[in-house]
């Protein structure tokens, strides 16, 4: 990675094109994990929601999941499911929306990828959701975790999850020293 640099617009990152293909893939496979389904064929509001609402819940049972939409009520699940019931799609729906503006800003590279001002925060949060996606997969959940997997041997099966979970540190880091 090269830099990010503040401008009057917004911030650009000069980057590598295996960056870029490498940060598409990563969203577009965060988009499918969280996008929720939508209404076949209509721009109808409350169809679409309607469609949300009746969609098969989240796995549960996937860390990933627990982490991006934690439990409102751990010591109740009744009034856990009950606030998912009315919030989980809304919250599905903000993380895909963030996802595609980062995905548009991928699509448009010229000396680098321009991120207006106003996709900044979308950037933070899809970056933010990637590392705690990664970071559930691996089992990091402690700092001590993670310098257990700062430190894998380069042929351990999960090395390059673990770079890629440190590149986006690096990324989300660099973007907020650049602002």
């Amino acid at each position: 990675m090269k830099a990010f640099k503040r401008s009057r617009d917004g911030l650009l990152w000069r980057c590598s094109a295996n960056e870029v293909r490498l940060l598409e893939s990563l969203v577009e496979q965060f988009v499918e994990l969280v996008d929720p389904p939508h209404a076949a064929d209509t721009d109808d509001p409350l169809s679409v929601l309607q469609g949300e609402m009746e969609a098969d819940p989240l796995d549960r049972d996937d860390p990933a999941i627990e982490r991006l939409f934690p439990s409102a009520y751990r010591s109740d699940e009744a009034a856990a499911e009950e606030f998912r019931s009315l919030t989980e799609a809304s919250m599905r729906r903000a993380k895909a929306a963030d996802d595609r503006i980062v995905l548009a800003d991928l699509a448009d590279v010229g000396d680098g990828v321009a991120i207006a001002k106003a996709d900044v925060d979308a950037w933070l949060r899809t970056t933010n959701g990637l590392r705690i996606v990664l970071g559930a997969r691996l089992g990091i959940e402690t700092a001590a975790l993670s310098e257990v997997a700062e430190n894998l041997p380069e042929d351990h099966p999960a090395y390059a999850a673990v770079e890629i979970y440190q590149w986006l540190g690096y990324v989300q880091t660099a973007m907020l020293d650049a602002l």
